[in-house]
Protein backbone atom coordinates (compact mmCIF):
# COMPACT_ATOMS: atom_id res chain seq x y z
CA UNK A 1 0.00 0.00 0.00
CA UNK A 2 3.12 2.47 0.64
CA UNK A 3 3.64 2.16 -2.82
CA UNK A 4 0.22 2.97 -3.78
CA UNK A 5 0.49 6.00 -1.56
CA UNK A 6 3.59 6.67 -3.11
CA UNK A 7 2.14 6.83 -6.72
CA UNK A 8 -1.09 8.21 -5.58
CA UNK A 9 0.43 11.39 -4.49
CA UNK A 10 2.28 12.17 -7.35
CA UNK A 11 5.24 13.07 -5.40
CA UNK A 12 7.80 13.66 -8.71
CA UNK A 13 5.34 16.52 -9.20
CA UNK A 14 7.02 18.31 -6.48
CA UNK A 15 10.10 19.27 -8.31
CA UNK A 16 7.98 22.40 -10.21
CA UNK A 17 7.76 23.71 -6.24
CA UNK A 18 11.59 24.14 -6.31
CA UNK A 19 10.70 27.22 -8.26
CA UNK A 20 10.01 28.63 -4.65
CA UNK A 21 14.20 28.62 -4.04
CA UNK A 22 14.75 30.38 -7.03
CA UNK A 23 14.50 34.12 -5.12
CA UNK A 24 17.41 33.00 -2.44
CA UNK A 25 19.35 32.91 -5.17
CA UNK A 26 18.26 36.30 -7.14
CA UNK A 27 17.37 37.74 -4.01
CA UNK A 28 21.22 37.71 -2.46
CA UNK A 29 19.29 35.45 0.64
CA UNK A 30 21.46 32.14 -0.50
CA UNK A 31 23.28 32.08 3.03
CA UNK A 32 19.96 33.26 5.30
CA UNK A 33 19.29 29.87 6.86
CA UNK A 34 16.07 32.07 8.20
CA UNK A 35 14.89 32.29 4.21
CA UNK A 36 16.26 28.73 3.69
CA UNK A 37 13.99 27.87 6.48
CA UNK A 38 10.90 29.48 4.86
CA UNK A 39 11.19 28.59 1.43
CA UNK A 40 11.89 24.90 2.75
CA UNK A 41 8.12 25.26 4.40
CA UNK A 42 6.85 26.84 1.53
CA UNK A 43 8.03 23.88 -0.86
CA UNK A 44 6.79 21.54 1.99
CA UNK A 45 3.03 23.76 1.80
CA UNK A 46 2.96 23.20 -1.83
CA UNK A 47 4.04 19.81 -2.59
CA UNK A 48 1.22 18.99 0.42
CA UNK A 49 -1.24 21.04 -1.37
CA UNK A 50 -0.56 19.75 -5.25
CA UNK A 51 -0.37 16.09 -3.61
CA UNK A 52 -4.00 16.81 -1.44
CA UNK A 53 -5.75 18.17 -4.89
CA UNK A 54 -4.23 15.38 -7.04
CA UNK A 55 -6.47 13.19 -4.59
CA UNK A 56 -9.17 15.03 -4.99
CA UNK A 57 -8.91 14.86 -8.82
CA UNK A 58 -8.93 11.53 -8.79
CA UNK A 59 -11.64 10.52 -6.65
CA UNK A 60 -13.76 13.24 -8.89
CA UNK A 61 -12.72 11.72 -11.86
CA UNK A 62 -12.68 8.29 -10.51
CA UNK A 63 -15.32 6.57 -13.12
CA UNK A 64 -14.01 8.25 -16.36
CA UNK A 65 -10.29 6.86 -14.44
CA UNK A 66 -11.39 4.02 -14.48
CA UNK A 67 -12.59 3.17 -18.09
CA UNK A 68 -9.41 5.13 -19.37
CA UNK A 69 -6.58 2.73 -21.29
CA UNK A 70 -3.71 4.53 -19.00
CA UNK A 71 -4.96 6.40 -16.23
CA UNK A 72 -7.33 2.73 -14.62
CA UNK A 73 -3.73 1.69 -13.35
CA UNK A 74 -3.42 5.20 -11.21
CA UNK A 75 -3.64 3.58 -7.54
CA UNK A 76 -7.71 5.14 -6.90
CA UNK A 77 -8.65 3.62 -10.54
CA UNK A 78 -7.37 0.33 -9.86
CA UNK A 79 -8.45 -0.26 -6.22
CA UNK A 80 -4.63 -0.21 -5.01
CA UNK A 81 -5.65 2.06 -2.72
CA UNK A 82 -8.54 2.40 -1.22
CA UNK A 83 -11.28 5.34 -1.16
CA UNK A 84 -11.51 5.65 1.99
CA UNK A 85 -7.72 5.79 2.66
CA UNK A 86 -7.46 8.90 0.10
CA UNK A 87 -10.08 10.83 2.03
CA UNK A 88 -7.69 11.12 4.41
CA UNK A 89 -5.51 13.50 2.83
CA UNK A 90 -8.27 14.94 -0.25
CA UNK A 91 -8.71 18.59 0.73
CA UNK A 92 -11.51 19.56 2.43
CA UNK A 93 -13.38 23.04 2.37
CA UNK A 94 -11.42 25.81 4.00
CA UNK A 95 -14.49 26.45 6.67
CA UNK A 96 -13.50 22.66 8.34
CA UNK A 97 -9.29 22.83 8.58
CA UNK A 98 -10.01 20.84 11.73
CA UNK A 99 -11.00 18.08 9.97
CA UNK A 100 -7.93 18.17 7.11
CA UNK A 101 -4.65 17.05 8.40
CA UNK A 102 -3.29 18.71 5.40
CA UNK A 103 -5.44 22.09 5.55
CA UNK A 104 -3.61 21.90 9.18
CA UNK A 105 -0.21 22.12 7.45
CA UNK A 106 -1.21 24.84 5.06
CA UNK A 107 -3.04 27.17 7.83
CA UNK A 108 -0.23 26.47 10.21
CA UNK A 109 2.59 27.05 7.35
CA UNK A 110 0.65 30.29 6.25
CA UNK A 111 0.73 31.59 9.81
CA UNK A 112 4.94 30.45 10.09
CA UNK A 113 4.96 32.61 7.26
CA UNK A 114 3.15 35.74 8.45
CA UNK A 115 4.36 35.80 11.34
CA UNK A 116 8.38 35.10 10.78
CA UNK A 117 8.40 36.53 6.94
CA UNK A 118 5.49 38.96 6.10
CA UNK A 119 4.98 40.90 9.14
CA UNK A 120 8.27 42.17 10.41
CA UNK A 121 9.18 43.20 6.91
CA UNK A 122 6.04 45.42 6.06
CA UNK A 123 4.63 46.29 9.90
CA UNK A 124 3.38 49.34 9.18
CA UNK A 125 3.81 49.43 5.44
CA UNK A 126 -0.29 50.71 4.47
CA UNK A 127 -0.29 48.71 1.72
CA UNK A 128 0.15 45.24 3.83
CA UNK A 129 -2.45 45.89 6.45
CA UNK A 130 -4.02 42.59 5.81
CA UNK A 131 -1.01 41.05 6.76
CA UNK A 132 0.15 42.57 10.32
CA UNK A 133 -3.44 42.70 11.57
CA UNK A 134 -3.60 46.71 11.91
CA UNK A 135 -6.44 48.95 11.03
CA UNK A 136 -6.21 50.89 8.24
CA UNK A 137 -4.44 54.08 7.80
CA UNK A 138 -6.89 56.86 8.06
CA UNK A 139 -5.86 58.42 4.80
CA UNK A 140 -7.19 54.74 3.34
CA UNK A 141 -10.74 55.19 4.91
CA UNK A 142 -10.99 59.17 4.33
CA UNK A 143 -11.51 58.34 0.18
CA UNK A 144 -14.70 56.78 0.91
CA UNK A 145 -16.29 59.36 2.75
CA UNK A 146 -15.60 61.86 0.09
Amino acid sequence: MARAWLRALRLHQWAKNALVFAPLVLGGKALDVGAWSACALGFLAFGLLASSTYLLNDLWDLPDDRRHWSKRERPLASGRLPIRTALLLAPLPSKAPELNPVENIWQTVCSFLKRRWLVPRYAGNEGCAGWSGAEPHASETSHAAG
